[in-house]
C-alpha cells in the first residue's frame, strides 16, 4: 500500500489531503481502492506490472570442465599462464587443432556459444579421456537476488587435543576439525529493461583435499584401573582451494564460456611391457608405477534461459507470428500484379488485385510499394 501511495498520485490519497483510499481486507485477500477510474487504471497496471517482474525467474545452468595441461597441449589450446581466472575469449591456439579445441577456440573468439555448439562441445570431451566434466548444476534463481549452491562433502580429521582441568583431574578431549571438499557457486542475475539480455555475477570457489601430512602419533595417558590406552594418531589435513570472480552478460538460451582457476591434481601412470603385462602375478615383476602431480585449469560453461511460474521458457523477443508473415508475402505478390495489370491497362483487373491485396495487409501500400 505504501508503494501504490509514494507511486501513483501521492497527493491523492487522504494521507496527504486527498480523496482517495487504499486499505488490504486480510479476510477476502484483496486490495481496495477508493479512487476516480483513472487512478485506478494507473494501479491496475502498476500491480500487473510487478506480477510480471516476480512471474519471470531465470534458470541457470553451470557446466565445470577440467583439462590438465598436456591434454591442453594435446588437443592444441595453451590454457596454462595465458588466461587469467574469470576472462572470457583469451585462450589462444598454439597448434594444429583437434574438434574440441575448433569448439573451445570459436567458443572464445566471441565469450558465447549456441545449444547445438555446446551440446558438440561436451560430446567431444567426453571422448577424450583426459578431460573430466566435473559439475552440471541447474539453478532456479530470481532476479537481483543473491543464490549460493554448494556441491561439497565434509570430512572430519583429528587434529589435536584438549586439555582442562576438572573435578576428577585432568581431562583430555580429542579435538576434530571439519574440512569440505566440492564446489560453492554465489550467482546474481539482473535482467535488462528489455528481456533481452541477462547479466550474471559469478563467484565460483573449489576446495579439494591436498596430500596429508605424516600422522603424528601422541600417547595418552591412561586410566590405572583399565591400563594405558592406546596412542592417537594426529592428522593436519592440507586443503587446495581457489576462487574466480566474474561477471558476465548473455543472451537467454546462449552459454558463456569462462576460464576458471588453475588447479593441482594427482596423476597415476603406468608402465609396462605390452605382452608380460597380460600374464597374472608375473606383470607386477615388470610393472613401474608414476605418481606426479599436474596443473589442470577448469572452464566453467554458463547457460541462462528465462522461465515463467508454470516452468515454460519465457521467449525474450517478439516472433512474427506465420499467419502474419504468410499474409504479407501474399500481398507483396498481389501488389505486383496490380501493377502489371496497370502498366498493360486493365483497370478493372488492376482493381481486383488492389482490392485483394489490402484484405491481406491494410499497409501493402503504405511504403509505396
Amino acid at each position: 500500500m505504501k508503494l501504490v501511495r509514494g507511486t501513483i498520485r501521492p497527493y491523492a490519497w487522504n494521507e496527504l489531503g486527498g480523496p482517495g483510499t487504499v486499505r488490504f481486507d486480510a479476510e477476502k485477500g484483496e486490495l481496495v481502492v477508493t479512487q476516480t477510474a483513472e487512478v485506478q487504471a494507473e494501479v491496475a497496471d502498476l500491480i500487473a506490472s510487478l506480477r510480471n517482474k516476480l512471474r519471470t525467474q531465470i534458470m541457470v545452468e553451470l557446466t565445470v570442465i577440467e583439462c590438465a595441461e598436456p591434454s591442453c597441449e594435446r588437443i592444441g589450446v595453451d590454457f596454462i599462464g595465458n588466461a587469467p581466472a574469470g576472462a572470457a575469449g583469451s585462450i589462444r591456439t598454439v597448434t594444429e587443432l583437434t574438434p574440441i579445441a575448433k569448439l573451445i577456440r570459436e567458443a572464445n573468439s566471441g565469450g558465447a556459444v549456441d545449444s547445438a555448439r555446446l551440446t558438440q562441445l561436451l560430446a567431444a570431451a567426453k571422448a577424450d579421456g583426459n578431460i573430466d566434466i566435473l559439475y552440471r548444476p541447474q539453478m532456479l534463481l530470481t532476479e537481483g537476488v543473491v543464490s549460493r549452491f554448494e556441491i561439497s562433502q565434509e570430512h572430519k580429521f583429528l587434529t589435536g587435543l584438549d586439555v582442562s582441568m576438572g573435578n576428577d583431574g585432568v581431562v583430555q578431549k580429542p579435538r576434530y576439525e571439519a574440512v569440505r571438499e566440492g564446489i560453492r557457486i554465489n550467482l546474481t542475475p539482473t535482467l535488462s529493461t528489455d528481456k533481452k539480455t541477462i547479466a550474471l555475477t559469478l563467484d565460483y570457489e573449489t576446495a579439494r583435499l591436498d596430500k596429508m601430512d605424516p600422522v603424528a602419533p601422541v600417547a595418552v595417558s591412561g586410566d590405572p584401573a583399565t591400563g594405558e590406552q592406546p596412542p592417537l594418531l594426529l592428522q593436519k589435513p592440507r586443503v587446495q582451494r581457489a576462487a574466480t570472480q566474474v561477471e558476465v552478460t548473455v543472451r537467454p538460451g546462449v552459454t558463456a564460456v569462462v576460464v576458471g582457476p588453475k588447479v593441482t591434481r594427482e596423476t597415476r601412470t603406468e608402465f609396462a611391457l605390452p605382452v608380460v603385462s597380460k600374464i597374472p602375478y608375473l606383470n607386477r615383476l615388470f610393472r613401474n608405477v608414476a605418481i606426479g602431480r599436474t596443473e589442470a585449469q577448469q572452464l566453467i560453461l554458463v547457460t541462462a534461459q528465462l522461465q515463467s511460474t508454470d516452468g515454460e521458457p519465457a521467449c525474450p523477443e517478439a516472433k512474427v507470428c506465420p499467419q502474419e508473415a504468410k499474409a504479407t508475402t501474399e500481398a507483396t505478390r498481389l501488389v505486383g500484379e496490380y501493377r502489371k495489370a496497370c502498366a498493360a491497362g486493365r483497370s478493372e483487373e488492376a482493381l481486383k488485385f488492389a482490392m485483394q491485396a489490402l484484405a491481406c495487409d491494410p499497409k501493402c501500400f503504405a511504403d509505396g510499394r
